[in-house]
């Protein structure tokens, strides 16, 4: 009587362990999709960031009869805040004093 209440017993935590297994599994699969999604976004998003810093400060201009014109960096800083600064902080990109995205 005693073994079949514990066989019992042990046939019920399988279940409840598998149903545990099988839900974390699932979660598993869901954040690890969002992590490697949130990465290509921050990775395209840098990209992007890296695009309009080159334009902002002119580093592209490659021309004998037009100086390159050299803006203040902090105007460049605050222009690149107010253009991407929310998407920046949803992504965790951060600027350094290099122009250099983290």
């Amino acid at each position: 009587m005693k073994k079949s209440i514990l066989a019992f017993k042990e046939f019920i935590y399988h279940i409840i362990f598998f149903r545990r297994y099988v839900r974390l599994r699932k979660v598993e699969k869901l954040t690890k999709n969002a992590v490697v999604n949130q990465r290509v976004d921050k990775i395209i998003y840098m990209d992007l960031i890296n695009k309009d810093m080159r334009k902002a400060l002119r580093i592209d201009a490659h021309s004998k009869y037009i100086p390159d014109d050299i803006k203040n960096k902090e105007e460049v800083r605050e222009m690149l805040n107010v253009r991407h600064g929310e998407q920046m902080k949803m992504l965790n990109i951060t600027l350094t004093k290099d122009f250099k995205l983290v």
